[in-house]
């Protein structure tokens, strides 16, 4: 072996001792990532959520087409939101727009539960329902503070500190899974009871040739 080549063997020995030898701290950890993708998807999650209430109140039967046109424009425009913050902090950091989940977020939340909450208790009897779209929706809301309010009490990371320290590869992945799934079970139940989940075709109906039928509205002349 030559000397250079003794050198080099030298250097790439102390390198991985001084990195081994780091505290826990130095290297990124597990769940602060976990729960900053966990943050950037539940974004993505409640903008479907929205577009579905959306969609919802744009084919509803409603004698008010006033309310129902900003329901709709509404519904939009905080999916649009959601999902261009969402993409920030997947992207960027976990502080992106830090006044949208510090103020408008948990308006967005205050304001679709108390949607839900007049659908059930301030509507005539034979017009109750549980908005289950909307309840999801706030749902996801509740996760995206959750998150905050766990990231604000550690150091700010972004994803190339990430890239720099990467964490343990199975455990983050199971971590990641697990975001994933959770996003999932509560959004799909939201969509599942929206007009767009009506129209949706049963798994073991795929490749059949079916018209989805839309539901008939009322018109009040």
């Amino acid at each position: 072996m030559t000397t250079a080549s003794t050198a080099q063997v030298r250097t790439y020995v102390n390198t991985k001792t001084a990195v081994d030898a780091q505290p826990a701290g130095a290297r990124a950890g597990v769940v602060p990532e976990v729960v900053r993708v966990l943050y950037g998807l539940t974004g993505y999650g409640a903008a479907l959520l929205y577009l579905a209430v959306g969609s919802t109140a744009l084919l509803s039967s409603s004698e008010h087409p006033g309310v129902r046109a900003a329901v709709v424009i509404a519904s939009l425009g905080w999916a649009l939101a959601l999902t261009l913050w969402g993409t920030a902090v997947l992207r960027s950091s976990q502080r992106s727009w830090p006044s949208f989940t510090r103020i408008m977020v948990p308006v967005a939340v205050t304001v679709t539960l108390a949607a839900v909450l007049r659908n059930v208790m301030f509507e005539p009897l034979g017009e109750r329902s549980l908005d289950v779209t909307a309840l999801c929706a706030v749902a996801l809301g509740l996760v995206i503070l959750s998150c905050r309010g766990y990231l604000q009490r550690r150091p700010a990371t972004s994803s190339a500190d990430v890239a720099k320290r990467p964490p343990p590869a199975g455990r983050l992945l199971l971590g990641l899974a697990g975001a994933s799934v959770l996003v999932a079970s509560i959004a799909a139940p939201g969509l599942a009871a929206s007009t767009a989940g009506d129209f949706a075709v049963p798994h073991s109906e795929h490749g059949q040739n079916q018209q989805p039928v839309l539901p008939e509205t009322e018109h009040h002349h």
